[in-house]
């Protein structure tokens, strides 16, 4: 209702400038009238107010265009996702509608679906039987003048998940056939030379060495292909000395990375 009015008081305005004729409304009069310059100044305030509004409704007008078009491309993507997830589901349990009719040899497709169904059955037949297998043990107490290939016994077990690892022997043994990583380290008791061995079957593997200083600390990792019932054990060297306490500075760990199951009896269940 203000705009219309002001429109009209403005008509009036603009009719009693273009008629100075009409004794006692003289221009400099109309123009010097407080009134007058209050309704011009809010007449310009509304065109501004107006101005402003419509650079923000065309600015809210194209962020609505963005938004549908990623609206449009996340749509694209999910029905890709989707397609794909399909795909990997059919590759690991295929809908069974295929019937044989005749006894023609099989199409290169049915030979390629049934070599990924077999893949698919495979791996998940390796999830349901894999085999874990973890371990660490360390020395409490020292061993002075140790023999000739005698092995070093981590008496004090921290994880033993398989019970593959003998703390009264010092010695792993594979429960299954696969490839496992093993770590050592191994504290000297004096300051002289010392060495270790990380043996297969009795078999030196890898060497430590720890130099003269006193409590030299040396150690070694390795990744061993193993096979079921081989062991795995640290060897000293004859007359070495190493040092051992109830929180062990010398210590022996090892897990399964990854299950073989290319002979069917490493598979449980």
């Amino acid at each position: 209702m203000v705009l219309p009015i002001f429109v009209v008081f403005l008509s009036w305005i603009s009719i009693a400038l273009a008629a100075p004729e009409v004794p006692g409304f003289t221009e400099e009069q109309l123009a010097s009238s407080p009134l007058i310059r209050q309704l011009l100044d809010r007449v310009d305030k509304l065109e501004e107010l107006g101005a402003r509004q419509e650079d923000e409704i065309q600015s809210l007008k194209v962020d609505l265009a963005h938004q549908r078009s990623h609206v449009v491309k996340m749509r694209l993507r999910l029905k890709a996702k989707n397609k794909t997830i399909q795909s990997l589901l059919q590759q690991i349990n295929p809908s069974e509608t295929r019937e044989s009719a005749t006894n023609e040899s099989p199409s290169s497709t049915d030979v390629v679906t049934k070599r990924r169904t077999s893949e698919g059955s495979q791996r998940i037949r390796q999830l349901q039987n894999e085999v874990s297998v973890a371990f660490t043990a360390g020395l409490t107490a020292h061993m002075l003048q140790v023999g000739d290939k005698q092995n070093i016994i981590f008496d004090h077990v921290i994880t033993n998940v398989g019970n593959a690892y003998n703390p009264h022997h010092g010695v792993f043994v594979a429960p299954v056939s696969g490839t496992y990583v093993f770590a050592t380290s191994i504290l000297s008791y004096d300051a002289r030379n010392n060495w270790a061995s990380i043996v297969v079957n009795g078999t030196i593997q890898t060497m430590l060495f720890m130099h003269d200083d006193s409590h030299a600390l040396s150690s070694q990792t390795v990744v061993l292909q193993l096979n079921k019932g081989d062991d795995v054990a640290i060897q000293g060297h004859p007359g070495d000395a190493y040092f051992g306490q109830p929180q062990p500075y010398t210590t022996f760990s090892g897990f399964l990375l990854q299950q073989d199951y290319s002979n069917a009896n490493n598979v449980i269940g």
